[in-house]
């Protein structure tokens, strides 16, 4: 098993970047994101006033 820092860290990025670009899409349905997004689907960052994308899975 991996359990270093580094694998540790990599898990932790990882899940932030698919929340990130999934969280615009994640409650709609197939035909909307391609009407929204095109056919492709959504394929970058959505980001916001702040310049960043928004993580919304943050648990205190």
């Amino acid at each position: 098993m991996k359990r270093d820092k580094d694998h540790f860290r990599g898990c932790l990025l990882g899940g932030a970047v698919g929340d990130a670009l999934g969280w615009p899409v994640e409650f709609m349905h197939t035909n909307e994101i391609k009407r929204k997004y095109g056919e492709d689907g959504i394929t970058d960052l959505v980001v916001g006033i702040s310049g960043k994308a928004q993580i919304t899975e943050i648990r205190r």
